[in-house]
């Protein structure tokens, strides 16, 4: 039996990961981001935190390491955890109904045939990305700056250095939502009503 699998890909402040939350929650599905993904690696011993080279000692907080998606390694070290993960990727999603946020998870999935694969694209105005990372996510002024500049630019890299398309192409995005024009929960009941027809739930 086909699963269902949506992916979310993202800008840094657009609510991407807490729509993708509330969606996976609504429609009772798995939910799985890269940070998970990278623990089912590490359960499957395979050597994350080596690739990553990520140095513990320096306690890179969780937006740090999202400028170096896939660490700080050489190119052949990052190529080698991007096939772990996409593998683990594909397998997630071949086993349950889930939503996936980021990673490539659109093309790696569109590109092995899932048929059952709804692809969102999640942006916002700067401003409101801006006001957003200071009120809920407590960063500095300084930071909100750096991370939207810099996780972005990263975002954009590892994208297209992966599928040969910017970020925000949507060559492989069945919908793009602007977060900014609904409150939260309306854009969750849009992507799973969507979701539902699409899937023919």
């Amino acid at each position: 039996m086909d699963t269902n699998v949506i992916t979310i890909s993202r800008q840094f402040g657009s609510l991407g990961r807490p729509i993708a939350k509330k969606a996976a929650e609504y429609l009772g599905y798995k939910y799985y981001d890269r940070f998970i993904v990278e623990e089912i690696a590490k359960e499957m011993n395979h050597p994350v935190g080596d690739l990553l080279n990520f140095d513990e000692k320096d306690q890179l907080s969780v937006y740090d390491r999202m400028v170096s998606p896939l660490g700080i390694g050489p190119a052949a070290q990052k190529r080698r955890l991007f096939e772990i993960e996409k593998n683990i990727i594909i397998d997630l999603a071949k086993k349950d109904d889930c939503v996936i946020v980021e990673h490539c998870s659109d093309y790696i999935l569109r590109s092995q045939g899932i048929k059952n694969l709804f692809n969102i694209y999640i942006y916002a105005p700067y401003s409101d990305r801006y006001n957003y990372s200071m009120r809920e996510l407590g960063l500095t002024e300084k930071a909100v700056e750096n991370y939207i500049n810099q996780v972005d630019r990263a975002r954009d890299d590892f994208y297209r250095l992966i599928t040969g398309e910017h970020f925000y192409s949507l060559k492989y995005r069945d919908m793009a939502i602007n977060s900014a024009q609904m409150p939260i929960d309306d854009i969750v009941k849009s992507i799973c009503s969507t979701a539902e027809l699409k899937f023919k739930l």
